[in-house]
């Protein structure tokens, strides 16, 4: 195998595996404000005790506020913001 081909091999194998994006938190009528607080809030219940944090804590929280994570490639739209985890 040619160098050029090794080097292609390895650029897709990242590609693939970092993915298409990051992932960021939406919600119909969800303002930056209403995020920055709601995003505040669960952070605090993720982390209990001695800075631990637990993201699926934080996770469960923004989803019970009705918060939605998906990929969305960055810059991502408008209404989408990124959280903590």
């Amino acid at each position: 195998m040619t160098q050029s081909r090794r080097a292609l091999g390895i650029v897709v194998v990242l590609f693939g595996l970092s993915g298409c994006g990051l992932h960021y938190w939406g919600k119909p009528g969800g303002s930056q404000d209403d995020f920055n607080r709601d995003s505040a809030t669960c952070a605090k219940e993720a982390s209990p005790q001695y800075g631990i944090f637990i993201e699926d804590v934080y996770r469960a929280c923004l989803r019970a506020r009705d918060w939605t994570r998906t990929q969305q490639q960055a810059p991502p739209p408008a209404g989408w913001y990124r959280g903590i985890e």
